[in-house]
């Protein structure tokens, strides 16, 4: 394998797991109303955390673009 092919890979398999380990804490740590479904018997914690942690990478970005980026968490 050429060095830049083992550099380009290895600089995607970072990315995917520092995305990874971000919304993964993003799902522990965020408030329950700060979730799309606000309801009171929603499960989206639930949901999303078997999404990030079974889908990886792809269920990662998933999370990241349907939760994180539309419903900024509240940090204070």
């Amino acid at each position: 394998m050429q060095p830049a092919m083992f550099v380009a890979i290895a600089l995607v398999a970072i990315s995917a797991a520092a995305l990874w380990a971000v919304a993964l804490v993003d799902v522990f740590q965020r408030a329950d109303w700060e979730f799309p479904r606000r309801g009171p018997d929603s499960n989206d914690r639930l949901f999303w955390t078997f999404v990030v942690v079974f889908l990886s990478s792809i269920g990662s970005l998933w999370y990241y673009l349907n939760v994180m980026r539309p419903f900024p968490r509240h940090r204070g």
